[in-house]
């Protein structure tokens, strides 16, 4: 498990020996949320979701650096 960022105490990680589709992970004191990085569908509870909109935003402008690193971890 590789930790791509940090946000105060929310933390966006891309894990190895994973399924596909590509996705990243956020962690954070209000839940997990999975998010899929080809089409950024998010799946989580809508109060983990909803504490995640800077993570969110963040993975969004480094969804292509995701992405690789993804493939490096999942090879």
């Amino acid at each position: 498990m590789v930790t791509a960022h940090r946000i105060g105490n929310i933390r966006i990680d891309v894990r190895g020996r994973e399924h596909n589709p590509p996705h990243v992970h956020i962690d954070g004191p209000n839940g997990p949320v999975r998010v899929f990085l080809n089409d950024m569908a998010v799946l989580g509870s809508r109060k983990a979701i909803r504490a995640s909109g800077e993570a969110l935003a963040w993975i969004e402008v480094n969804r292509q650096a995701l992405l690789q690193l993804w493939e490096e971890l999942n090879p």
